[in-house]
């Protein structure tokens, strides 16, 4: 699980935006680096296959995001 660290995006396609422009987001996950950030090629060298982005006001939204093939 992961949020975007400077703004609070509100709409998927925003969402899907910062990912393709290579921005940072900020790890959700206790047993995989809470709180360090890691943008797309991040993901991709450590062969991460799908994650799951909070959005929204409260960060109340999902979007999963396959990576792999």
């Amino acid at each position: 699980m992961i949020i975007t660290p400077y703004t609070r995006l509100n709409s998927k396609k925003a969402v899907m935006q910062h990912f393709q422009d290579n921005k940072d987001f900020i790890i959700l996950d206790i047993f995989n680096g809470y709180g360090k950030y890691i943008n797309r090629t991040d993901m991709l060298e450590n062969k991460i296959k799908y994650v799951e982005v909070r959005y929204g006001k409260n960060q109340e939204k999902v979007i999963g995001l396959p990576l792999g093939k």
